[in-house]
């Protein structure tokens, strides 16, 4: 296990124009999402980040567990306040997902895709997460952006895993087997990237970034599956101009919003 340095961590966003950020650092926390909560509860979080070496109570969507092992991995959460009539939040998770592969293809050579509504994938592997919680208050709104990168998951890991993963060190050209990535420059590159979008974010909303999410949009032409109150079955035909999923299916398009799905890829012979 590696644990991120705060000051250095301070110290390099400093350098990329981010110094009034407020960075925590742990070996272990329940869940830096649900600290960052707490902190919240206590005084504006706007700028505090939270990161952790090993979570024992990782956050997922829909109440899910994420798996946070001390293997290396990145698990960190960005307070962010928004004024009350903010643009386009609902699709904030969609900006941050956009970020966050840049970031990793830019620094790292890595192509990543995206799996509405957050997920970030490599090749049918899921590579990370993110979970925004928004908390509305007296001011405008605050958002808590939890993300969760696999950057070195340790073989054992494997078996408490209930979908196809993969990781940063499997990823990076003549690593697979050698040097592991550098969690505090993999810290740098991620947390840098979805600042500078938050900030974009505030000015523009979500529609710089449509072009580039349709592009990495992983489920575009695919057979899906769609469970919510009731069951489709479709193609994934990108995403609406408000964000929703959209899915063909026999009966025309479906547009699908976040929190009432679960999607799954099936086979071409189950399409519609």
């Amino acid at each position: 296990m590696k644990s991120i340095d705060a000051q250095q961590l301070s110290e390099q966003l400093r350098k990329r124009g981010f110094a009034y950020l407020s960075i925590d650092a742990y070996d272990r926390l329940a869940s830096t999402q649900s600290t960052l909560k707490q902190h919240c509860e206590q005084g504006d979080i706007h700028g505090h980040v939270i990161v952790a070496a090993m979570q024992t109570d990782g956050k997922g969507r829909r109440g899910k567990t994420w798996v946070s092992p001390a293997s290396g991995n990145l698990y960190a959460s960005i307070g962010w306040r928004w004024p009350q009539d903010q643009t386009d939040i609902g699709m904030l998770s969609l900006a941050v997902g956009c970020a966050i592969a840049e970031a990793l293809e830019t620094d790292f050579g890595v192509s990543v895709q995206l799996k509405w509504p957050n997920d970030l994938i490599v090749e049918n592997g899921k590579l990370g997460g993110i979970l925004i919680d928004l908390i509305p208050d007296t001011e405008g709104l605050v958002s808590i952006i939890g993300i969760g990168l696999n950057i070195a998951m340790s073989s054992h890991m494997a078996s408490t895993v209930d979908q196809a993963w993969t990781d940063l060190h499997s990823l990076l050209p003549g690593e697979g087997g050698g040097t592991l990535p550098d969690t505090q420059k993999v810290a740098v590159s991620v947390i840098g990237g979805v600042v500078k979008a938050l900030e974009q974010f505030r000015v523009s909303g979500f529609q710089p970034w449509r072009g580039q999410w349709q592009r990495r949009d992983s489920l575009l032409g695919r057979a899906l599956q769609v469970s919510a109150q009731q069951t489709w079955v479709g193609t994934g035909a990108g995403i609406a101009p408000d964000g929703a999923l959209m899915v063909e299916t026999a009966q025309g398009l479906v547009p699908v919003y976040a929190g009432d799905v679960s999607v799954r890829p099936v086979s071409c012979e189950d399409g519609p």
